[in-house]
Formats: C-alpha cells, sequence, structure tokens
C-alpha cells in the first residue's frame, strides 16, 4: 500500500489550508521552546497533578523526582 504526498501529511496537505486551532497546538508548543511560561490556571493544573503524584507515589512506596516536590510545594 502507498500514501501519496499529501495523504502522508494530513489532511491538511491535501486540502492546501493552513491548520488553526488545537490542531496547530503542538507546533505553536514547539515554537516557543521551552522557556515559555505556563498560563496561571495551567500553572495551577500543574501544582494539582504535582501533589496527586507525590501522594500516590507515597501510598505505592514509590520515589518521587525531586521535580514533582518541588512543584507539588508551591502555592496554588
Amino acid at each position: 500500500m502507498t500514501l501519496s504526498a499529501s495523504a502522508s501529511k494530513g489532511p491538511e496537505a491535501a486540502s492546501g489550508r493552513q491548520v488553526k486551532g488545537p490542531e496547530a497546538a503542538p507546533a505553536a508548543q514547539q515554537a516557543t521552546g521551552q522557556n515559555a511560561q505556563p498560563s496561571p490556571p495551567e500553572r495551577q493544573v500543574g501544582v494539582a497533578a504535582a501533589r496527586l503524584r507525590v501522594t500516590l507515589d507515597r501510598r505505592l512506596n514509590r520515589e518521587t523526582p525531586a521535580s514533582i516536590i518541588a512543584l507539588a510545594q508551591e502555592e496554588l
């Protein structure tokens, strides 16, 4: 089975349109690099997730990475 060049690049290549919105998010995140600061709601979700990870690791007797512990100690 062979794919044409446009089919292998997804529907946006076949239609010739530029992708905007949620589909473009990975490329946009990659373009901004690792130094981009998350928005306050995203940061709150990250802190809450880190707290859950610390609690789960504690209950399962697993070691939690120091970066996760540091994030979990931040204020919401």
